[in-house]
């Protein structure tokens, strides 16, 4: 680093020195916001465990990271459970049950321990969305005749992470998820009556 002295004796700092000071800290800082903008590492997968859904919703509720990873290992006949984990982390999941008798999605969700507050669906009248301290969710309910299984479905899909309030632009997300899986598994599952 360069110096001169002024006649009072202090130091006098070369334009070289503070230019390059100035070059680095704009470097650092462009660098941080490319950083920000390129959002997930993963591409957001068109299904879950079979079932089709908008990679595009799917990517609002899904935290950013580098691998996505899906299991239905606890899936059995009449109830379907996609579990997706990024990162080694559970993120989401997708769990909808066949049953004989219509149940109320708002009965189910006050009868959760997770759900702290909730809400109507803007998207499907049938679908309560609800937020609870480090979950989110929608429950609904809705005819479905698969087999001699049952003629009624109740889906819930939650995803983990804080909102705050339920008008969270991410509730609004998990909503319009939860609506096109529950009309894809609906199409793929449910015989028509």
């Amino acid at each position: 680093m360069t110096s001169c002295k002024n006649s009072s004796g202090r130091a006098i700092w070369s334009s070289r020195w503070f230019a390059g000071v100035w070059m680095a800290g704009t470097m650092a800082l462009a660098s941080s916001c490319q950083q920000d903008a390129t959002g997930p590492d993963h591409p957001a997968p068109d299904h879950l465990c079979g079932t089709s859904v908008d990679p595009n919703l799917l990517e609002t509720v899904l935290p950013s990271g580098a691998k996505v990873e899906q299991d239905d290992e606890h899936s059995f006949e009449g109830y379907t459970d996609c579990r997706v984990s990024v990162d080694g982390q559970y993120a989401l999941s997708a769990v909808v049950y066949l049953l004989n008798a219509e149940k109320d999605p708002l009965t189910e969700v006050l009868s959760s321990r997770l759900a702290t507050e909730y809400r109507q669906s803007a998207v499907d009248a049938g679908t309560i969305v609800w937020r609870g301290e480090e979950v989110a969710g929608a429950t609904a309910a809705f005819g479905c005749a698969a087999q001699e299984l049952g003629s009624q479905a109740l889906l819930t899909v939650h995803a983990t992470g804080a909102t705050n309030g339920l008008e969270d632009p991410r509730l609004t997300d998990i909503d319009a998820l939860a609506a096109d899986y529950l009309e894809n598994f609906r199409e793929r599952h449910c015989q028509e009556g």
